[in-house]
Protein backbone atom coordinates (compact mmCIF):
# COMPACT_ATOMS: atom_id res chain seq x y z
CA UNK A 1 0.00 0.00 0.00
CA UNK A 2 1.22 3.62 -0.98
CA UNK A 3 2.16 6.28 1.36
CA UNK A 4 0.92 8.67 -1.67
CA UNK A 5 -2.94 7.38 -1.12
CA UNK A 6 -6.07 9.39 -0.53
CA UNK A 7 -8.32 9.23 2.42
CA UNK A 8 -10.65 7.11 0.41
CA UNK A 9 -8.26 5.43 -1.10
CA UNK A 10 -7.08 3.72 1.87
CA UNK A 11 -10.59 3.29 3.33
CA UNK A 12 -11.01 1.39 0.14
CA UNK A 13 -8.11 -0.61 -0.29
CA UNK A 14 -8.88 -1.71 3.67
CA UNK A 15 -12.52 -2.72 2.54
CA UNK A 16 -11.01 -4.73 0.07
CA UNK A 17 -8.58 -6.47 2.58
CA UNK A 18 -11.65 -7.14 4.95
CA UNK A 19 -13.85 -8.21 2.00
CA UNK A 20 -10.84 -10.92 1.29
CA UNK A 21 -10.54 -11.73 4.99
CA UNK A 22 -14.12 -12.45 5.74
CA UNK A 23 -14.47 -14.78 2.32
CA UNK A 24 -11.72 -16.43 3.15
CA UNK A 25 -13.07 -18.26 6.82
CA UNK A 26 -9.88 -18.50 8.79
CA UNK A 27 -8.38 -16.90 11.73
CA UNK A 28 -8.09 -13.16 11.99
CA UNK A 29 -4.21 -14.11 13.13
CA UNK A 30 -3.56 -16.48 10.25
CA UNK A 31 -5.29 -14.15 7.74
CA UNK A 32 -2.37 -11.46 9.06
CA UNK A 33 0.15 -14.11 8.80
CA UNK A 34 -0.62 -15.06 5.33
CA UNK A 35 -0.69 -11.41 3.89
CA UNK A 36 2.05 -9.84 6.48
CA UNK A 37 0.16 -7.38 8.15
CA UNK A 38 0.67 -6.76 11.56
CA UNK A 39 -2.72 -7.58 13.53
CA UNK A 40 -2.44 -4.44 15.62
CA UNK A 41 -2.31 -2.74 11.70
CA UNK A 42 -5.78 -5.38 11.01
CA UNK A 43 -6.93 -4.44 14.23
CA UNK A 44 -6.89 -0.65 13.71
CA UNK A 45 -8.60 -0.62 10.31
CA UNK A 46 -11.62 -3.38 11.41
CA UNK A 47 -12.34 -0.86 13.95
CA UNK A 48 -12.00 2.25 11.68
CA UNK A 49 -14.45 0.65 9.11
CA UNK A 50 -16.67 -0.34 11.83
CA UNK A 51 -17.39 2.94 12.97
CA UNK A 52 -17.37 4.15 9.26
CA UNK A 53 -20.24 1.99 8.91
CA UNK A 54 -22.09 2.21 11.68
CA UNK A 55 -22.06 5.98 11.35
CA UNK A 56 -23.55 5.31 7.31
CA UNK A 57 -25.54 2.72 7.97
CA UNK A 58 -28.52 3.93 10.79
CA UNK A 59 -31.44 3.31 10.18
CA UNK A 60 -30.85 0.54 7.62
CA UNK A 61 -30.67 -3.04 7.39
CA UNK A 62 -27.82 -5.78 8.36
CA UNK A 63 -28.15 -9.22 6.64
CA UNK A 64 -27.15 -11.73 9.89
CA UNK A 65 -25.70 -15.25 9.05
CA UNK A 66 -27.77 -17.59 10.85
CA UNK A 67 -26.24 -21.37 11.85
CA UNK A 68 -27.42 -24.35 12.83
CA UNK A 69 -27.47 -24.33 15.96
CA UNK A 70 -28.26 -28.17 16.75
CA UNK A 71 -25.19 -29.44 14.37
CA UNK A 72 -23.09 -26.73 16.51
CA UNK A 73 -24.08 -28.23 19.80
CA UNK A 74 -23.36 -32.30 18.16
CA UNK A 75 -19.86 -30.54 17.32
CA UNK A 76 -19.01 -29.21 20.28
CA UNK A 77 -20.21 -32.41 22.28
CA UNK A 78 -18.34 -34.62 20.50
CA UNK A 79 -15.33 -32.13 20.77
CA UNK A 80 -15.40 -31.97 24.61
CA UNK A 81 -16.29 -35.29 25.76
CA UNK A 82 -13.71 -36.14 28.19
CA UNK A 83 -12.68 -32.91 28.72
CA UNK A 84 -11.55 -31.91 31.89
CA UNK A 85 -10.96 -27.84 32.21
CA UNK A 86 -7.66 -27.33 34.64
CA UNK A 87 -7.79 -23.06 34.52
CA UNK A 88 -10.37 -21.23 33.77
CA UNK A 89 -9.92 -17.93 32.05
CA UNK A 90 -12.73 -15.23 32.71
CA UNK A 91 -13.01 -12.25 29.70
CA UNK A 92 -15.67 -9.71 29.52
CA UNK A 93 -18.25 -12.78 30.79
CA UNK A 94 -16.67 -15.25 28.62
CA UNK A 95 -14.93 -18.23 29.97
CA UNK A 96 -12.29 -19.90 28.27
CA UNK A 97 -11.45 -23.42 29.66
CA UNK A 98 -8.46 -25.13 29.15
CA UNK A 99 -5.93 -27.99 30.50
CA UNK A 100 -2.72 -29.49 29.40
CA UNK A 101 -4.02 -30.54 26.44
CA UNK A 102 -4.81 -27.11 24.88
CA UNK A 103 -1.91 -25.43 22.45
CA UNK A 104 -0.73 -21.76 23.15
CA UNK A 105 -1.28 -21.31 19.48
CA UNK A 106 -4.62 -21.97 19.84
CA UNK A 107 -5.12 -19.95 23.25
CA UNK A 108 -3.49 -17.29 21.38
CA UNK A 109 -5.52 -17.62 18.69
CA UNK A 110 -8.73 -17.77 20.56
CA UNK A 111 -7.35 -14.63 23.23
CA UNK A 112 -6.93 -12.55 19.70
CA UNK A 113 -10.04 -13.27 18.14
CA UNK A 114 -11.69 -11.71 21.62
CA UNK A 115 -9.83 -8.84 21.60
CA UNK A 116 -7.77 -9.80 24.66
CA UNK A 117 -4.53 -9.67 23.14
CA UNK A 118 -3.24 -6.85 20.80
CA UNK A 119 -0.27 -6.71 18.81
CA UNK A 120 0.53 -10.32 18.36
Amino acid sequence: MSSEMTKEEKYEYWRMVMDEYESKGISKSDYCKQNDIPVSTFNYWLDKLDASNNSSNKGRFVELKVRDKKEDVANIADELAGFIPELNITFNNLIISINSNTSMQLLSDVMNEVGYVKGC
